[in-house]
């Protein structure tokens, strides 16, 4: 995570404060830059499958893309 203003690596937490929703959370920067974080949790998505093109050989897939 960076600072907003200065891309800063360098982070401190200064206060953590749930709720059911989220998380928040006031950090500051080495050079004095206050923000505020919220972290929400996401539900999983499921993985798409793979495309039968992206199978295919580079040669014939361009054969077939191209004869459309």
């Amino acid at each position: 995570m960076m600072c907003p203003r200065c891309s800063s690596e360098n982070l401190k937490v200064l206060d953590t404060r749930s709720t059911p929703e989220f998380v928040s959370r006031r950090r500051i920067c080495i050079n004095g830059h206050k923000f505020l974080t919220q972290e929400y949790a996401i539900s999983e998505t499921p993985v798409c499958e793979e495309s039968k093109a992206v199978e295919a050989s580079g040669s014939s897939l361009l054969s077939k893309l191209w004869h459309r």
